[in-house]
């Protein structure tokens, strides 16, 4: 059984645990810093440094998963600060096109977030039928436009992951 992180990142402390399964083997609490990302990996690094022993050779190998919940997101919404823009590229075929990403966002999220979106060839059904064939070419001009408009992409895995479960269960 793999391990898990679990990562909260409060106010004033961030606090790490480590899990196996329910059982909690470990924990730290650090203070929270500034820019986030540096109180995640400190109180990651010394979370591992309390693994018990059967856990301390190759610890890194054992974490099958790293969960982290933070409010600095929904402050960063909430405020419309810290946010850049985000492109997404859907595979979708000719499916799923009627809505497009960011439909349902607040007008002003909105013009704060939206990158602009492509939607794209490949992907699958949410039954896990394929939709149409993936077109890695296509996939490429996409990304070299959004970089050239200096913004980050998202990928659509839902798909991948359901398709993988959907055949798990076939």
């Amino acid at each position: 059984m793999f391990l898990c992180i679990g990562v909260d990142v409060g106010g004033t402390n961030t606090d790490a645990v480590i899990l196996k399964g329910q059982e909690l083997l470990c924990w730290s609490k650090v203070p929270t810093t500034s820019d986030v990302t540096s109180g995640v990996v400190s109180a990651i690094k010394e979370v591992m440094t309390k693994l018990p022993e059967p856990y301390q050779t190759n610890s890194h190998q054992h974490i099958g998963r790293i969960n982290i919940g933070t409010t600095h997101f929904v402050n960063a919404l909430i405020q419309r600060k810290g946010i850049v823009p985000v492109a997404v590229l859907r595979l979708c075929g000719p499916a799923s096109r009627a809505v497009p990403p960011f439909a349902d966002f607040p007008t002003d999220l909105k013009s704060v977030m939206y990158g602009g979106h492509h939607f794209l060839n490949g992907g699958y059904e949410y039954n896990g039928k394929h939709i149409s064939a993936l077109d890695k070419d296509e996939i490429k001009r996409a990304v070299k436009e959004i970089e050239q408009n200096g913004m980050f992409i998202i990928f659509h895995l839902i798909t991948i992951i359901a398709r993988r479960n959907w055949l798990a269960k076939s």
